[in-house]
């Protein structure tokens, strides 16, 4: 998670997640993108992400960007990061992607 202050915090227990699902499903909006492709680093929502060479993007690994909405499928581990085995970028977002770059 990440704490008022703009730090990545990391918990075990998230106030037992709501739904099943989101153990192994994470949607939001990218921040704090680092890393290169396929090796990212990001938060989307309150999660921090991790790719890895492992990892499957249906769009492209380039087309991941801050701004961005993603949906991540993965697990998540003990420590609260999520370890993404695919990411896709929201169709609309990756429309105004492709328009931006011309």
């Amino acid at each position: 998670m990440v704490d008022g202050a703009g730090q990545f915090t990391l918990t075990g227990d998230d106030d037992d997640d709501e739904d099943r699902d989101e153990l192994n499903e994470v949607k939001g909006e990218v921040s704090r993108l680092t890393g290169t492709c396929p090796v990212l680093t990001f938060v989307a929502g309150t999660r921090v992400v991790i790719t890895n060479g492992a990892t499957t993007f249906d769009d492209s690994c380039s087309d991941i960007r801050n701004r961005v909405r993603v949906e991540a499928r993965g697990s998540r581990a003990a420590d609260g990061t999520f370890t993404a085995t695919r990411v896709e970028v929201d169709d609309q977002d990756l429309l105004h992607l492709l328009i931006e770059l011309g």
